[in-house]
């Protein structure tokens, strides 16, 4: 994975405060684990699931 990823495809639901992202070559833990910092750095209060298998981040903003 390079070190800055680009969203290829996102979706978002204002409702529940959930975005997805998809990550192209965010294929192991360690991706999602620098992915989650980079989010988190600009919104501390954001919770990051990856699914690498996916190549799917998921933001829950609060």
């Amino acid at each position: 994975m390079s070190d800055a990823f680009t969203e290829v495809a996102s979706s978002e639901s204002p409702a529940n405060g959930v975005t997805t992202r998809i990550i192209p070559g965010m294929n192991c833990q360690g991706c999602v684990n620098a992915c989650a910092r980079a989010v988190q750095s600009g919104d501390p209060s954001a919770d990051v699931v990856g699914t690498p298998s996916e190549n799917a981040l998921r933001l829950f903003h609060r």
